[in-house]
């Protein structure tokens, strides 16, 4: 319950309702309680063993083993298609015939025969309901560009202690590994892989592009020419007619561009950088495929990711050959402003107390169902999250 839910597997559920994935209870109270039930059955378990054979404690201690393992850690191995095997063995091989020789003291054919019976029907149930889990989520020849706020009021753990932050604390405090987990739990989709791609960096990916050009205003520009301590004494020279129009950025001038947020919003500035994000799919569709892949061989080195450069350059070689880059490309935006209320808050242990300007935290608190079905009908087309008719103001809930 609790492996499956903060890893987002458990999103499209047909079967029992889980505690994590359908956000019945806090992660961090399931994976304790899991935890108080491993330490009632090791405590019954050395008592029988002891009472029967003390070596039963070493098979008991792997039955934990497998049981965590399964689903969670780093590298749960029923993932990774073992897991009828472990059910096969434990369901099957240890519990039947560990029954037997503690009631009986010895095993036998019969009881053999019966292991391996219970095990094979509970191996053939756990895999229906790993064929029943595959996503069947149609392509729709679309890219989404999705921003998160990172001012959005979310709960995320770091070192197994449960708090309740802006989203983006999920990031600073818990790595990059925490904040996937976050936004698979609240949004309920599967994220594979990602790449972080830091300031440093961002001016030398469009550089090597050649720059971008995108629509700017006077007051944008103004912003970045004013203030050269803040945007790294960047300085863009208007090349357009009137209060608004085209002009070309290099990497640097991006960057700034991207980073404006004193004259409006966070959303705004998600929109700029989606903006830039777009001009650079734009530009590398116009590029050669072998211009494309020398860009991202050359840039491996600035972006730290999940993948290997190896992977890297063959998920380009790839999406080139399968006209990805021929895709539309979307943007959206979590919270959404009409399912979302921005204030200043003091955040509690479990709840927010409105505060004036001159205490607490600016944060999103959003409608998330509502924004989880929408994002998720934006990317896949459909959903598999079904909405209340009569739905209570959730951002009252907050």
């Amino acid at each position: 319950d609790y492996s499956d839910g903060v890893r987002g597997t458990d999103e499209d559920r047909t079967g029992p309702a889980r505690l994590t994935g359908g956000g019945l209870a806090r992660p961090a109270d399931v994976k304790r309680a899991a935890f108080i039930c491993f330490g009632v059955a090791g405590i019954a378990g050395i008592a029988l063993s002891l009472w029967s054979a003390w070596w039963f404690i070493l098979v008991g201690a792997f039955a934990i083993l497998g049981a965590w393992f399964y689903t969670g850690g780093k590298n749960p191995y029923g993932y990774r298609g073992f897991g009828e095997i472990a059910v096969f063995v434990f369901f099957g091989l240890v519990a039947v015939l560990g029954t037997q020789y503690t009631q009986s003291g010895t095993v036998t054919w019969i009881g053999a025969l019966t292991a391996v019976a219970i095990g094979s029907i509970s191996a053939s149930v756990n895999l229906a309901n790993n064929i029943r889990d595959i996503p069947s989520d149609r392509d729709t020849g679309k890219i989404t560009l999705t921003s998160v706020l990172r001012d959005l009021y979310v709960y995320f753990e770091v070192n197994g202690e449960g708090q309740y932050d802006k989203i983006n604390g999920a990031a600073s405090m818990g790595g990059m590994k925490e904040y996937i987990k976050t936004v698979e739990r609240y949004y309920k989709i599967q994220i594979d892989n990602y790449a972080v791609v830091n300031f440093a960096s961002f001016p030398k990916i469009i550089d090597s592009l050649g720059g971008v050009t995108i629509t700017i205003t006077d007051r944008e520009i103004n912003e970045i020419n004013n203030h050269p301590k803040r945007y790294g004494n960047v300085y863009i020279e208007k090349s357009y007619e009137g209060t608004e129009g085209k002009q070309k950025l290099n990497g640097k001038q991006a960057l700034a561009y991207c980073r404006i947020r004193k004259i409006d919003t966070d959303n705004a500035r998600a929109d700029r950088q989606k903006t830039v994000l777009l001009q650079v799919f734009k530009k590398m569709k116009g590029s050669s495929t072998t211009e494309m892949l020398k860009v991202v061989n050359d840039l491996v080195g600035y972006v730290y990711t999940g993948y290997s450069k190896k992977e890297l350059v063959s998920l380009a070689t790839y999406a080139l050959s399968n006209g990805w880059m021929n895709y539309e490309t979307q943007t959206f935006s979590v919270p959404t402003p009409e399912h979302a209320r921005g204030g200043t808050y003091l955040i509690g242990p479990t709840q927010l107390t409105p505060c004036g300007s001159g205490g607490g935290l600016w944060l999103w608190k959003s409608d998330i169902p509502q924004d989880a079905y929408d994002l998720q009908m934006k990317i896949y087309g459909k959903s598999n999250i079904k909405l209340a008719e009569n739905r209570c103001d959730y951002c009252n809930l907050l």
